[in-house]
């Protein structure tokens, strides 16, 4: 059977996505580097924009009302879709203080990138904050973050229809990936197939 690239693991089995404790460490590690790499990691993590959408958003882009960001789908074939993802508001005042946002928004400077960096620069930043916060295998890079920003929405029990609509996925299927992560609920269940073995004794 081959590799299905709809897999929460790559050909080898390892991991594609953050455990809960990696993206707590990752976040702490983070906070500790200096702008612009912190919100960008910060970012990546709470929106699950893949990398290209998160440097194409302007200040603009951010409603500081409704803790809201608009992102264009990158990955459409057809240019100009967009989608709303909510963010946290303690996220949403750090941003707001760290780049003005509400003056640039009053003064119509909010065409202004918050993230003018080159793709390159900013995966291989990631990858760095990765490597401080010790989380090393295919998951240590934006896209895993991406994968992260998944499987916590449906440990979360966040419906897969608005995990599809935040992610920007054109297809439910594609979505449908995240169901495959182990939560709480099935480690319970599966605990329970174990408490007559020696071990547990």
């Amino acid at each position: 059977m081959g590799f299905s690239p709809r897999s929460l693991l790559d050909r080898e089995g390892n991991r594609l996505y953050l455990t809960p404790f990696e993206r707590r460490r990752f976040l702490i590690v983070a906070g500790e580097y200096a702008e612009p790499w912190r919100t960008l990691a910060e970012f990546l993590t709470f929106s699950g924009c893949r990398i290209s959408e998160a440097l194409a958003v302007r200040a603009s882009h951010i409603d500081l009302e409704s803790n809201l960001v608009a992102v264009e789908t990158l990955k459409q074939r057809t240019r100009g879709i967009w989608r709303q993802v909510p963010l946290d508001s303690g996220f949403v005042l750090a941003v707001n203080k760290r780049f003005r946002l509400r003056p640039l928004q009053h003064l119509g400077a909010g065409a202004s990138l918050l993230w003018p960096i080159g793709r390159t620069s900013a995966y291989n930043h990631i990858k760095t904050i990765m490597a401080a916060a010790e989380i090393v295998g295919p998951q240590a890079t934006p896209k895993g973050l991406r994968h992260t920003f998944g499987t916590h929405a449906m440990l979360q029990g966040v419906p897969i229809t608005l995990v599809k609509k935040w992610m920007g996925h054109a297809r439910l299927q594609t979505t449908e990936i995240y169901l495959d992560v182990i939560g709480p609920e099935e480690r319970d269940l599966a605990r329970k197939m174990w408490v007559s073995t020696p071990y547990q004794e």
